[in-house]
């Protein structure tokens, strides 16, 4: 009993490590450059919470900061 259990341990190990050695290492991607409207389209929203926050500040004065 305790032959057949080493024998196991040692093919389930050796499978194991071959298939360890077979996996593929995952592909980079090449990075995509952002577009002029893409970085537009991030300013706006940014721009817009910088509003809002502006905005609620204005609207209770002393009880919110506007830092960002």
């Amino acid at each position: 009993m305790g032959d057949q259990l080493v024998v196991l341990l040692d093919k389930l190990k050796s499978k194991m490590i071959k298939s360890a050695k077979k996996k593929k290492k995952p592909k980079e991607y090449a990075r995509l450059e952002k577009s002029m409207s893409v970085r537009m389209e991030i300013k706006s929203v940014k721009a817009r919470q910088i509003i809002t926050r502006t905005l609620k500040a204005a609207d209770e004065p002393g009880k919110i900061s506007i830092s960002s």
